[in-house]
């Protein structure tokens, strides 16, 4: 059987590794900012499903309590 040869294009190899180096340094940020908007979520949905104690004095009602 006759050897076997390949022909490497060096600007897709090249293209290739600068691709899989983004992706390799964005891809923890993405998670990050994932996490982060989860939370966040999760911060809102909280707040609005906790009552809001009634305003018992003037100053109360003046420090932005909307019930």
């Amino acid at each position: 059987m006759p050897p076997r040869s390949l022909t490497i294009d060096e600007g897709l190899l090249q293209r290739m590794a600068r691709d899989a180096a983004i992706y390799s340094l964005t891809r923890p940020a993405a998670i990050v900012m994932w996490v982060a908007l989860a939370g966040a979520l999760t911060l809102s949905i909280l707040n609005l499903s906790t009552p809001c104690p009634r305003a018992q004095n003037r100053r109360s009602a003046r420090a932005g309590c909307r019930c």
